[in-house]
């Protein structure tokens, strides 16, 4: 009889409730069909939240040719490789040069601007010394400012996605679990969590995943139709009700806030702080030696923040180092360092 009324459909009516008051228009209008379907829904439900991964990996690695998952899992490689690590450090950072337009396209005639400019800042320097042009010294007007943000701004719209999934997530449970538009299933948990309802062995059942429904069945015999009305028991509903608890608070407490505050975080550090964002996390990062930072090396590091890493390789450098440790990102910025200035400062 429980396996006819799951496939058959059921209706909840209150333990209270006379079932002889009870209309056909009123057992039709609570007819729970929906729980045959939930197993179906989760999936549903798994696919859209990997979706954003798979848009993120389309993005980054077919349309923009970043290989961020290898570059990553090298990294994170770094520490169990003693012998080997130099290589793995050229290879980053070749991956992560071979990504500039410029050096693809026009890479001789931009690498001649920024000697240029190198020059010309060293002889404005011997008049009146770096330190009176360190400040005023912006190198970004040498630069494509958008084709080096691209990887950057397509993060912040998945992390946006991600975002939106979570609210829509919310509303498609609210929408599949309930019929009234006044219904909202947090809140229906949280209250019966609050009046001590929320046990398994309690008496009171759910009114979403009901534990004892009543179902309607019609028997044919010979000559005549019978219709009864039974209580039936599924079990399984307390399973499903614990699961979409769970996948409820989790979403909405969790999800939700860490994708707000990771999103409100990047925008920021690019957006709000930009540039000296970038300026301070890569010269952090860069080993001066025995001779310590002149003012012309904080020239170079703007033009090698801005024109030779830009917004993306940054953010790259960043996931890396995220994923890994800051030894890696220090080895492979120094190794950038040292090919900028053999490509444009000698």
């Amino acid at each position: 009889m429980n396996k006819y009324c799951w496939i058959k459909g059921t209706y909840y009516v209150e333990h209270h409730y006379d079932l002889n008051m009870f209309s056909v228009e009123a057992r039709q209008e609570s007819l729970l069909q929906y729980y045959q379907w939930v197993y179906f829904f989760l999936l549903f439900q798994a696919f859209l939240f990997y979706l954003p991964r798979i848009v993120w990996t389309f993005v980054s690695n077919k349309m923009l040719d970043y290989d961020l998952f290898n570059m990553v899992d090298a990294a994170i490689k770094y520490d169990s490789i003693e012998s080997d690590r130099e290589s793995l450090v050229r290879y980053l950072s070749a991956s992560l040069m071979n990504n500039h337009d410029w050096m693809q396209k026009d890479q001789d005639s931009v690498k001649t601007k920024v000697k240029q400019i190198i020059k010309e800042l060293d002889l404005e320097s011997k008049k009146k010394g770096y330190n009176m042009i360190i400040d005023s010294f912006n190198p970004r007007f040498i630069m494509r400012k958008f084709s080096k943000s691209l990887l950057t701004l397509s993060y912040m719209c998945i992390k946006l996605i991600y975002l939106l999934n979570a609210f829509l997530q919310i509303l498609l449970m609210n929408k599949f679990l309930s019929k009234n538009e006044d219904f909202f299933y947090g809140l229906e948990i949280f209250n019966s969590i609050m009046k001590g309802e929320g046990d398994i062995t309690s008496i009171s059942d759910s009114k979403v995943f009901p534990r004892i429904t009543v179902c309607d069945v019609h028997t044919r015999e010979l000559g005549s139709d019978h219709s009864y009305t039974v209580q039936c028991v599924l079990s399984f509903n307390l399973f499903n009700e614990r699961i979409y608890a769970f996948l409820w608070f989790w979403t909405f407490f969790v999800v939700i806030p860490y994708t707000a505050v990771d999103l409100l975080m990047w925008i920021k550090r690019i957006v709000i702080f930009g540039s000296g964002f970038r300026y301070s996390f890569i010269l952090s990062r860069v080993n001066f030696g025995c001779k310590g930072l002149t003012n012309r090396d904080k020239i170079l590091i703007k033009l090698f923040t801005e024109f030779y890493i830009g917004n993306d390789g940054v953010f790259v450098l960043k996931l890396i180092e995220h994923n890994s440790n800051a030894i890696v990102v220090s080895s492979l910025v120094n190794k950038m360092w040292e090919q900028f200035k053999y490509d444009h400062c000698n």
